[in-house]
């Protein structure tokens, strides 16, 4: 956030535009200057070339066509003037002060420096070169010295704006806000029309979490000016960290449609487009934003974070490391470092990352959240304390933080053992997220009654493919694992991925898309599933087949050479896909995994998911959901032929795990191997909510937790409605 406002100063009273006439040199000069300070800048142009076709080299002249190029941005253009204005008058300080400037907009710190320098001796009064210096020493970072010469201009001027202002700038990339704002502040009241300063502190409050006061501030610079560029990105970071994505929208694009290569703007369009897990698009929006800008951390950060969601844990690593590289303290780099190592079961290395940002900022609420779902808490765990003076802080922070914040305690107190604050903090959390989702219960009713409307019995037989035609397919290479979330999918698929005839893929949006539920090109309709399917053909069938294979192969590493035998897919929610996933794949395998339905409501209600589950932060319809998922499975099994989906109770999996692991391998296809029963020592990533458990050999402390809970549950029971055998 450095001052681009100090630029050339060419001091000349106001007049009025008379006639244009044969006038001495002098008094065109001054018209010029006329003109430009009203904005008139092709008029002063007209007047300029005029003066500089009968005297070449007229150094006014040449110093004011700089200041015109300055002002559109033509900033080579603009260095070229200011140094032939200086070959013709080396004397003149301000030449210089303006070549400084041209210089260094245009990448050259070290020759701004130099001219910089050259003004200040020859006038050491010259207010605007101290200035001008400081940003060149800036951009070279040495920022002891740029505060050095801001302070000098201010002592020679204390009500001089731009110094104020990139004091401000410095303290800011310090880190120390508290003094950026003062600084900033001083600057607005020097100068109440200097529009830099006020997008600055802007951004502070931003940064600081004061989302109402930045957007108070940032929208009246934006009416003032609406043409700032950087303003409009602030305003737009604004209103998407204080929930306003749609607003947040119109801002980003309303820089780009002034600055199409603004690469921060393009980097809120890819955030926006990844909270609707629109990730591909995202991607692409990073790239634009990289080939324009190819240090920004912020687009490499996020570009490493959506590279880790959709399967690809290299490319995640290469990003992380190179932000790392540079800046080795970079928080989200090294959160996002560590959630690799998180699926990757190395604990230690992702606690390490996790630790060392708590080490280099103590308060970080991302840091605490990651570190407590890294491991189990113990009182003497440096995590106590630290979470227990952020709970007894009053202080106002935003609602993610906050978010992250109860997530948090309420694992600490429940590995502490204290499950009613523990809880209590869960509910909170709970209420935090709902409140920014839009979920509907009764819609989601009548989307479960849409596909069993479509999915019938008879659509079904006669739109399935004849598994003895089905030779141009491997229809038996994917294995669906299926049911609620947190009930044991993921464990389920760490037994089946640990044969060696096996690959993990976990949780994968593939069959989603190519069904059509989430609807790219226009975010507004609701999705296309399952109305379209009805109007689908044989062909339409076999293209969403042959899609979903390429992109199940398409997740395999490279170091498999041969494809094996069976790729898992654990997306839970394809218990909604059951019907189709039979037409498409008649031989392939469909493992339905079930859950005590208290257990895994409220293993679900305890986890803050990275996405989708909006029907888990209310107990109530968590209960509802629950319901509608049991009958939706009761439904398939009425409809598909005996066997064709395998059920698999957790309970009975973790409490006679090799019995019912060998029944599994073999429902799948696969002769035993002993390797199934190692299952926490097989190394793949794993992206779940599970990622800790299943690292670890089958415990049974899972088992009726619901229990420690049970005063919290009447919601959750009445949702669950005759669903639910109370009696068990």
């Amino acid at each position: 956030m450095k001052d681009t406002h100090a630029g050339p100063h060419t001091n000349t009273p106001d007049s009025a535009d008379p006639q244009t006439q044969q006038i001495p040199i002098p008094r065109a000069l001054q018209l010029a200057a006329d003109h430009h300070n009203a904005g008139r800048l092709q008029q002063a142009e007209q007047i300029l070339q005029k003066i500089l076709h009968a005297v070449p080299q007229q150094p006014d002249a040449l110093n004011l066509m700089g200041a015109l190029a300055h002002r559109v941005g033509k900033m080579d253009i603009a260095a070229s003037y200011f140094e032939k204005a200086c070959n013709a008058a080396p004397d003149n300080a301000q030449f210089h002060a303006n070549l400084c400037e041209a210089l260094r907009s245009t990448g050259k710190p070290d020759d701004a420096a130099a001219a910089g320098r050259k003004a200040i001796s020859l006038d050491p009064d010259h207010v605007g070169a101290y200035s001008n210096l400081g940003i060149a020493l800036f951009d070279l970072g040495d920022h002891e010295a740029a505060k050095q010469m801001h302070e000098k201009a201010l002592q020679k001027n204390p009500q001089y704006a731009p110094s104020l202002n990139n004091l401000g700038s410095i303290y800011h990339d310090a880190n120390d806000h508290d003094k950026a704002e003062k600084y900033y502040r001083q600057a607005i009241a020097a100068n109440p029309d200097y529009l830099e300063p006020q997008n600055n502190l802007g951004e502070t409050l931003l940064r600081t979490y004061r989302y109402d006061d930045a957007a108070a501030i940032l929208e009246t610079v934006v009416r003032k000016n609406p043409h700032y560029v950087e303003a409009l990105c602030n305003l737009g970071y604004t209103y998407l960290n204080n929930d306003r994505p749609d607003d947040a929208h119109t801002q980003f694009r309303n820089a780009l449609h002034i600055k199409p290569d603004h690469a921060k703007a393009l980097v809120g369009l890819a955030r926006i487009a990844r909270e609707k897990q629109q990730n591909t698009e995202a991607q692409t929006l990073l790239d634009t934003a990289l080939s324009h800008e190819p240090e920004l951390t912020e687009a490499r950060t996020l570009q490493g974070t959506i590279y880790l969601e959709d399967g690809f844990p290299d490319q995640a690593r290469a990003c992380f490391n190179d932000i790392l590289a540079t800046d080795p303290d970079h928080e989200s780099a090294r959160l996002g470092l560590g959630h690799i190592y998180l699926e990757e079961g190395d604990f230690a290395a992702a606690k390490d990352l996790f630790s060392g940002v708590l080490d280099h900022k103590e308060g970080s609420i991302p840091a605490l959240f990651c570190l407590a779902q890294a491991q189990k808490v113990k009182k003497d765990s440096r995590l106590v304390p630290l979470l227990q003076q952020k709970e007894k802080d009053d202080s106002p922070l935003p609602r993610k933080q906050t978010l992250y914040l109860h997530f948090a305690l309420g694992k600490m107190y429940d590995d502490l053992g204290d499950h009613h604050t523990a809880f209590t903090h869960y509910i909170k959390g709970c209420r935090l997220q709902r409140e920014t989702i839009d979920y509907d219960a009764d819609v989601k009713d009548r989307q479960f009654a849409d596909v069993r409307s479509i999915f019938t019995p008879a659509f079904i037989t006669a739109n399935r493919t004849d598994p003895s035609a089905a030779t141009a397919r491997p229809d038996d290479l994917p294995v669906f694992i299926v049911g609620m979330p947190r009930s044991g999918t993921t464990l389920t698929e760490q037994i089946i991925a640990s044969h060696p005839d096996a690959y993990g893929a976990g949780e994968l949006f593939d069959l989603l898309d190519v069904a059509g539920w989430r609807s790219h090109d226009n975010t507004s309709q609701p999705p296309r599933f399952p109305h379209h399917i009805a109007d689908c053909d044989p062909a339409a069938f076999d293209t969403m087949a042959h899609d979903y294979l390429d992109r199940l192969r398409g997740h395999l590493p490279s170091q498999h050479t041969d494809t094996p035998k069976r790729i898992t897919d654990k997306m839970p929610i394809n218990f909604m896909n059951i019907g189709l996933i039979h037409m498409l794949f008649p031989r392939a395998t469909i493992i339905h995994v079930n859950r005590h339905p208290l257990d895994t409501c409220i293993s679900c209600f305890t986890r803050l998911f990275a996405h989708n589950q909006n029907n888990t932060y209310d107990l109530y319809e968590l209960g509802r959901f629950w319901r509608a998922y049991k009958h939706m499975m009761d439904y398939w099994r009425d409809s598909l032929p005996d066997g064709r989906i395998y059920d698999l109770q957790y309970e009975d999996l973790v409490t006679d795990t090799e019995t019912e692991a060998r029944k599994l391998i073999n429902h799948c296809g696969l002769t035993w191997d002993d390797a199934c029963l190692d299952f926490h020592k097989t190394q793949r990533n794993i992206r779940t909510a599970s990622v800790t458990q299943v690292r670890q050999p089958i415990y049974k402390s899972s088992m009726a937790r619901w229990k420690r809970y049970d005063d919290f549950l009447g919601p959750l029971i009445d949702g669950l409605g005759d669903a639910y055998d109370h009696r068990s």
